[in-house]
């Protein structure tokens, strides 16, 4: 297994993750489909960290934004899609892949400041083309889980992948934590790329446009907030 810093700047890892900094790009901002009924948070909470979104995207309304940071839980960014890693964690990656049924599992591990996991995650990734081809295969499937200071895990976000959407969809992916399931479908309308988040319990959604695509074959890793100890 190797450790990684995510303190430098991006470079490109074991298995197609790749690490980079939170540096704002010259991407479009979003777009905000106004169909909201309802704000849907508790008074008197105080606002969590925007994460949900990269910079460049996280002008939209700010109780939409809001809602998205509770649905993701500061584990995934959901466009550019990536996994959130604390700031001043380590990650342990695992050198060998394992197979579980048809799925090649790739495993990193997060490592607190104490030296103490605190998070997995389990890239799965069909191999269909054989263990050759496994890299280059699409992602179908990360879960991310909380480990608690007796080593036991329980289950923190799932991201299931459909790499074979509809006509005129590039591919589509559900996020679901215990706060609720999130869609993203990434469509190419006459050659203009365009991403749709959809809360699937609140009447709200977010459009962004003319983005660049996921390949669903690479992973990257965001800083995010320090963990604060209770």
């Amino acid at each position: 297994m190797r450790f990684t810093s995510l303190s430098g700047t991006a470079v490109a890892v074991l298995a197609g993750i790749v690490l980079t900094s939170p540096a704002v790009d010259a991407l479009p901002p979003s777009r905000l489909l106004n169909r909201a009924i309802g704000d849907g948070l508790s008074s008197g909470r105080a606002p969590l960290p925007n994460t949900a979104l990269a910079a460049q995207y996280s002008r939209v309304n700010p109780r939409t934004l809001a809602l998205l940071n509770e649905y993701t839980q500061g584990l995934v960014q959901l466009y550019p899609f990536g996994i959130i890693t604390p700031e001043d964690a380590k990650v342990v990656e695992e050198d060998e892949t394992s197979v579980d049924g048809n799925y090649r599992l790739h495993a990193l591990t997060m490592i607190g400041a104490d030296n103490t996991p605190f998070r997995s995650v389990k890239i799965s990734r069909n191999i269909a083309g054989g263990p050759r081809n496994v890299v280059k295969s699409p992602i179908s499937k990360i879960e991310i889980n909380h480990i608690s200071q007796d080593g036991e895990e329980s289950n923190g976000a799932l991201i299931l992948i459909n790499n074979s959407p509809r006509a005129g969809e590039e591919y589509k992916f559900t996020l679901e934590t215990s706060r609720g399931k999130v869609h993203v479908t990434a469509e190419n309308d006459y050659g203009s790329t365009e991403v749709c988040i959809k809360l699937t319990d609140e009447q709200r959604g977010v459009m962004l446009n003319d983005v660049a695509l996921w390949d669903r074959k690479n992973v990257i890793l965001v800083n995010g907030p320090r963990i604060i100890s209770a």
